[in-house]
Parts: structure tokens; C-alpha cells; sequence
């Protein structure tokens, strides 16, 4: 018994010293600031006299990469001619009708890796708006071979932007309209397409909303409403003031 009191004093005693000598430990030390604040490294590149690119001075184990071109790619010329080839599809007139406009054209991936060699090896989609039928085109060609033609209806109020031709007709019908027509003579038309609400004139047509404006000056003057699908100016003034 005695024995047993002997060791849980001594146990005791143990875990005193044990809490004295934690509280005497002294703080972590934070390692000391540098007496100098340390220069920033500028990077500078050579002058002409050392070629082009231009070279970080002092650089070392550079290796330089020569470039490729990409053998054929989408020109504007290219982009022509592949309008003028579509055009002369009998599925693809039928589908754009009397009245349409080209819209744009795209360049599509063959692949991660792979490029076109040659002007066949190119696939591109054309898109086009058939005011005639009030739908989008799509022409995918594989070289000067149509591939596929469709309609692409419209969903959840998708429309492709407008073309430049269409802004050119939507501006020319907005400058004849009577309401307008000598207040625009001398100002800069632009446009962009329109969705009108349901219960608004033009619902569910190509709309373009028309804007006039002084050469250099972004602040419109004067507006005009154009359904490009029923070939009419819907609304047309003055733009309202702040």
C-alpha cells in the first residue's frame, strides 16, 4: 500500500515538472529580416543590331522554334469563291429562295492534328438568311463540294448576326422612308439585328433596328424599325433624348 503511494506521488510530482518546464520554453525566433531590401531583376531585351525577335539580355540556353505556315487556310478571295460554288447548287437555291443575303463563313476542324493541304482538304459552312423563307442557311463544304444544306429554325430566339448586306438593305429602306427621309441624308447608318416581342410589329421576322448618326460620332440621331422579311420600315423618328 505503501508502496503504491510511494509511485503516484512520484507520478504526480512527473507531470508538475512536466507542465513547469513547457510553460519555461521560450517563443519560436522568426528568422530575421535582410538588412537590404532585394533588387528586383529588370528585364531587358537588345536593340535591332541583335535580329528579330528581339532577345532578353543576359539570357542563356535559349532554343529557337522555327515556324510553319498553315499550307491553306479561309481567305476572303477563297470565301467568294465558295459562295459563288453553293450558289450554284439546286438544293441550296431552293432552300434560300428569290431573296437572301450571304452571312458569313466559317472555318471548320478537321481534327486536333490534322490540317488542310490543299484548297479540297478545307471544310467550311456558309451561312446565309433567306428573306424569301424568314430562316437561316447552313451550306457545310468540303472543298468546292457542298456536303450538307439545311435550315437551322430558329430556337429559344437564336438568329445568326447580320450580314453586311443586310445592314446595307435594312440602311437603304430606313433612308427612303417619308418620316426620315430628309433628316438622314447626310448621316452615317449602321444596324443590328432586332427580336421583337410578341405582341410588337415584326415578331418572329428579320428585324434590323437602324441607327443614323454624324460621320465620326457614335450618338444616334435618328432610328428606324426594318423587317428585311416583309421588305417594310416598321417605325422610324427621331432617337428620344437622356
Amino acid at each position: 500500500m505503501n508502496c503504491s503511494r510511494g509511485i503516484l506521488v512520484l507520478g504526480l510530482l512527473a507531470a508538475i515538472a512536466s507542465v513547469a518546464l513547457g510553460g519555461c520554453q521560450k517563443p519560436e525566433q522568426k528568422a530575421a529580416l535582410p538588412e537590404k531590401t532585394p533588387e528586383i531583376a529588370v528585364l531587358e531585351f537588345g536593340g535591332p543590331e541583335g535580329g528579330w525577335p528581339p532577345l532578353p539580355i543576359g539570357a542563356q540556353n535559349i532554343t529557337l522554334i522555327s515556324s510553319s505556315e498553315v499550307p491553306v487556310t479561309l481567305t476572303e478571295s477563297l470565301g467568294v469563291q465558295l459562295q459563288q460554288t453553293a450558289l450554284a447548287d439546286a438544293q441550296v437555291r431552293q432552300l434560300l429562295g428569290e431573296r437572301f443575303v450571304f452571312i458569313s463563313a466559317d472555318e471548320l476542324e478537321l481534327g486536333k492534328t490534322k490540317r488542310p493541304q490543299t484548297a479540297e482538304d478545307l471544310a467550311t459552312r456558309l451561312t446565309f438568311f433567306s428573306h424569301a423563307n424568314n430562316v437561316a442557311v447552313e451550306v457545310r463544304m468540303l472543298g468546292s463540294k457542298v456536303e450538307s444544306v439545311e435550315r437551322v429554325e430558329r430556337k429559344e430566339g437564336y438568329q445568326p448576326p447580320e450580314g453586311a448586306e443586310e445592314i446595307d438593305l435594312a440602311v437603304q429602306l430606313a433612308r427612303r422612308d417619308s418620316r426620315i427621309l430628309e433628316k438622314v441624308a447626310d448621316l452615317e447608318g449602321a444596324a443590328l439585328v432586332a427580336f421583337p416581342q410578341k405582341d410588337q410589329p415584326g415578331y418572329g421576322n428579320r428585324v434590323l433596328y437602324v441607327s443614323f448618326s454624324k460621320a465620326g460620332e457614335g450618338l444616334a440621331e435618328y432610328k428606324a424599325l426594318v423587317d428585311l422579311t416583309a421588305q417594310k420600315v416598321l417605325a422610324a423618328g427621331p432617337v428620344a433624348g437622356p
